[in-house]
């Protein structure tokens, strides 16, 4: 079977998200790679007050972030707002 490398398994860890946004988080975390990327897709999920423009930074900064790590890491994020707490 495939192994994820060491470093794939730190993006996962919280605390680069922390330092991103702590209001953020990450969920269906999955990796495709290829023979010059690898994919890394996923669903972040922010406040629903955040704006257009909030979300669009957001997912700038992780593909950032992201791309620090390993130049053939590759973004592809779902954005979802999360509702008021208690809501179902």
């Amino acid at each position: 079977g495939f192994e994820m490398p060491e470093d794939a398994l730190q993006i996962r860890r919280v605390d680069l998200l922390a330092e991103v946004d702590s209001e953020v988080s990450l969920h269906d975390f999955r990796m495709v790679v290829g023979e010059n990327q690898i994919n890394l897709i996923f669903d972040m999920v922010v406040p629903i007050q955040y704006d257009k423009e909030q979300r669009k930074s957001l997912c700038q900064t992780m593909r950032k972030r992201m791309h620090e790590i390993d130049s053939r890491y590759q973004c592809v994020i779902v954005v979802e707002s999360s509702f008021v707490a208690g809501e179902k």
